[in-house]
């Protein structure tokens, strides 16, 4: 019984954390997503060079590469806070099982 009430505690912590990284993630990738939409827009292209290297990196990358690899990013970010969703819901079904711990806030639905 305690074996259980410390599994589900550790749990929730790493599903708090999994919901602050994935909100990291998720926002730190949109971010590079309209930065690099909004380089692709420019119409010259040393103007645009240069927009690449300060604003993207220098890493040789095109800036369809850049919102590639940040649309993953992103799709990463929705998958990870989608886990974590899953499993907050998954906890609060357990503690709902568990004897006194049916009246904690935790477990009451959220609206």
């Amino acid at each position: 019984m305690l074996l259980s009430i410390i599994i589900v505690e550790i749990a929730v912590f790493f599903t708090k954390f999994a919901k602050i990284v994935a909100w990291l993630i998720f926002l730190g990738s949109a971010t590079k997503v309209i930065i690099a939409i909004s380089v692709a827009l420019i119409d010259d292209p040393e103007a645009r060079k240069l927009a690449v290297e300060q604003y993207l990196g220098s890493s040789g990358r095109t800036t369809g590469q850049y919102i590639d690899h940040a649309s993953l990013h992103l799709l990463i970010g929705l998958a990870l806070g989608t886990l974590a969703e899953i499993s907050q819901s998954l906890q609060e079904a357990f503690r709902a099982k568990l004897p006194g711990k049916a009246d904690t806030p935790e477990t009451q639905h959220r609206e």
